[in-house]
């Protein structure tokens, strides 16, 4: 049963294989940024909103 041989194994990543990762890495990094951003306008608002509540 050749197909139950043992083979050598390469460990290292495909090719084309490096170009799909670099892709998820980018929206992972985007959708941080965005997430971080959106939090410091919430902020930012409700700074803006106490100010028009108190009138300072």
């Amino acid at each position: 049963m050749p197909w139950l041989a043992v083979t050598e194994v390469d460990h290292g990543l495909a090719p084309d294989c490096s170009a799909h990762l670099e892709t998820v890495a980018s929206f992972a990094a985007a959708s941080c940024w965005y997430s971080i951003v959106l939090a410091q306008v919430a902020l930012r608002l409700g700074e803006l909103m106490t100010a028009e509540t108190f009138k300072t």
